[in-house]
């Protein structure tokens, strides 16, 4: 799932990027309860690393080019434009992935059965 968030130092970057993915998970339709659940498990849980894996590397310079071409006309802080393009790229299908598109694959995971669109 590609979520966007400002880059601001740690400790604060756990919670900016909680609510980043809690917007994203609200956006996809799923219930408050459980965005409010992965936020919080974000908040809580997470142990920041360095990436030194080529593939996961290579996906994300993918949706940071994906992203700044969806930008590049947008004016600073455009937030409107932001959320657009984070929807196109949950929309973009993966290849050898299934499902191929970041949003089925949250509402599968995460959603009640049957959710996915």
């Amino acid at each position: 799932m590609a979520t966007v968030s400002p880059l601001v130092p740690l400790p604060e970057f756990a919670c900016v990027f909680a609510a980043s993915v809690r917007a994203v998970l609200e956006e996809l339709g799923l219930p408050l309860d459980v965005a409010a659940r992965e936020a919080t498990a974000i908040v809580e849980g997470t142990t920041f690393a360095k990436n030194d894996n080529r593939s996961l590397l290579g996906s994300v310079n993918d949706v940071s080019f994906h992203l700044q071409v969806g930008l590049e006309h947008a004016r600073d802080g455009d937030l409107a434009a932001l959320a657009r393009v984070q929807r196109e790229l949950n929309d973009m299908p993966h290849v050898r992935r299934s499902p191929a598109f970041p949003s089925e694959a949250v509402r599968l995971l995460l959603g009640p059965v049957g959710s996915a669109h």
